[in-house]
């Protein structure tokens, strides 16, 4: 009976008869090298994997289809009610703008000092994520006068401005960050990205292991790893865009298609 996959195959060591040496020639000739040889790819397939890896679903292909989604048919919610993923809309919101063409988007905010733009973007209730499951965020994002303005974008709760739960990137004033927030009253704590060029575009990635660490990636270039004040579990989280303003000029954040990864394994 099969150990896999509750647990790795271990095969038991085997040698051939005493006296007899290995010749890749004999065709018609098995060895101890060549089961070891089999055996040791079984052992090494069945590591790469890991224990389990098809979880709760009934394989692995199922598993893979059901938690790498593209986001792109999600509804997001801003202003006084919901606007759902289209080839085309335009939203204004906060007196300020946000377009939506082709899976892009875009936040634009005015050129007035202080002025927000902001998107918050729920999954469906069927892939609903929350921080108790390891999971990836990536998206494409571009950005423009960074040094005038605050960006966020990652994941959080609904009251992100309100000490929430979140884990995403931040840039103050053409500096960014990774900033991670437990949503206890512990504060939050912001990791200076080891290199951000400022104005441009960039593939952003994070990469969250429950009650590890976070790691943030920039062009997947890892940027910062950070363990303190890990977010656990919430019920809902969500996709979160924002800028404001610091400076009489309009600021943008175009934004790509975004993936998430849930339950990923690492």
């Amino acid at each position: 009976m099969a150990s896999y996959p509750s647990s790795v195959y271990t095969a038991r060591v085997i040698e051939n008869r005493s006296g007899v040496v290995y010749e890749s020639s004999k065709k018609t000739v098995l060895f101890a090298e060549d089961v070891s040889k089999l055996n040791d790819e079984v052992n090494a397939i069945e590591t790469e994997l890991g224990i389990s890896p098809k979880g709760s679903y009934a394989d692995v292909v199922a598993r893979l289809s059901a938690i790498e989604k593209d986001v792109s048919n999600a509804g997001f919610v801003g202003g006084g009610g919901k606007i759902v993923w289209q080839n085309s809309a335009i939203l204004d919101y906060v007196a300020s703008t946000f377009y939506l063409a082709l899976g892009f988007f875009q936040l634009q905010t005015s050129n007035v000092l202080g002025n927000e733009a902001y998107l918050i973007g729920g999954l469906a209730d069927s892939f609903r994520l929350d921080y108790s499951n390891n999971f990836i965020w990536k998206c494409t994002l571009s950005c423009s006068n960074v040094g005038d303005g605050d960006f966020y974008f990652g994941t959080g709760d609904y009251l992100i401005n309100d000490d929430g739960s979140l884990c995403g990137f931040f840039i103050d004033n053409g500096v960014g960050y990774a900033v991670l927030d437990n949503g206890v009253g512990s504060g939050r704590v912001l990791t200076a990205l080891s290199t951000f060029a400022g104005d441009g575009t960039y593939d952003f990635r994070i990469e969250f292991e429950v009650g590890v660490e976070a790691r943030f990636y920039v062009n997947d270039v890892l940027q910062a790893t950070v363990s303190a004040n890990l977010p656990s579990s919430l019920s809902y989280i969500y996709n979160y865009y924002a800028i404001t303003n610091q400076a009489t000029k309009v600021s943008y954040l175009n934004c790509g298609p975004l993936t998430f990864v849930d339950n990923a394994l690492f």
